[in-house]
């Protein structure tokens, strides 16, 4: 237990270290929205990925849902306690007129570790730490 303390606590100053810009929330789960892109070519579905990457150390996103429509915001629930940036894509889907089949056509993602895609430049990111195991060898006295 103070081993899992410890490397919690060494987690959070090292991500504050590394990190100091940008704001921080403790969650498990976390709301967050954006806006929808200025130009959209005609015939387009648009479609959002939303995706999660840990920050410390920093890997490869991982995919985490799909949003479609005009729903411009999700819900994310954090895989596993660490450090971590939102991102979102956007894609164009549209229907070939001439076969019928469909072709996506996905935008570079949107992180909230870079300042040009956040708004006002105020970058985040999200951190879950481990809950407290639970009291255990209860017994009658």
């Amino acid at each position: 237990m103070k081993k899992l303390i410890l490397i919690s606590v060494l987690l959070f100053i090292l991500g504050s270290a590394l990190y100091s810009n940008a704001e921080w929330k403790s969650a498990n789960k976390v709301s967050f929205a954006w806006d929808a892109p200025t130009t959209v070519p005609a015939g387009c579905f648009p479609i959002y990925k939303v995706y999660t990457r840990e920050a410390i150390p920093i890997s490869s996103p991982a995919f985490s849902q799909e949003v479609t429509g005009d729903i411009l915001q999700a819900t994310v629930t954090l895989p596993e306690d660490g450090f971590y940036y939102l991102g979102v894509s956007a894609i164009c889907r549209q229907i070939n007129e001439i076969d019928g089949t469909i072709v996506d056509i996905e935008s570079e993602m949107a992180w909230s570790d870079n300042p040009s895609s956040v708004l006002d430049g105020n970058i985040f990111g999200v951190y879950k730490f481990p809950v407290s195991l639970p009291p255990a060898g209860l017994q009658l006295k």
